[in-house]
């Protein structure tokens, strides 16, 4: 495999692995770092549009008002299928995510099993993401 390919796919890899640390950690300013200014977001919870953004602006609103309702925010990143469409320029990634989303008082947690479907571009040497599409395929709150 080249080995240019494989930088792109680890590197991709990674700011989608740091938007969902940064969050956990509710540093939207780091998570935000990954979006690039046009960025795109869709959530889709039972097959119905429920969150539509249409930049980075909108997105880090959104974020901000769903992590405050929390206090401990866990992702696991699981599977990623990185498809480099042109080096150093434009990629799609598919990533599957269960989340834990956790209110002490009252306490309560809401699991999510989800799939993020990201559209990339590189500029200036770093990957950005300008679409993510969440899919949220299972949702529990207890």
């Amino acid at each position: 495999m080249d080995n240019k390919l494989i930088d792109n796919q680890y590197e991709i890899s990674t700011a989608i692995d740091e938007v969902a640390y940064y969050i956990d950690h509710k540093n939207l300013t780091k998570a935000m770092e990954v979006f690039s200014e046009d960025a795109q977001l869709e959530v889709y919870e039972d097959g119905k549009l429920t969150t539509l953004c249409k930049d980075k602006q909108q997105i880090q609103s959104v974020l901000t008002e769903k992590i405050e309702n929390y206090d401990i925010i866990f992702h696991n990143n699981g599977t990623k299928m990185v498809d480099v469409k042109s080096l150093d320029q434009a990629a799609t990634a598919n990533t599957s995510c269960i989340a834990q989303l956790i209110r002490t008082d009252p306490m309560n947690m809401t699991l999510q099993t989800m799939e993020y479907e990201d559209s990339l571009i590189k500029v200036n040497g770093n990957w950005y993401i300008v679409k993510r599409v969440i899919r949220i395929l299972y949702k529990s709150v207890r």
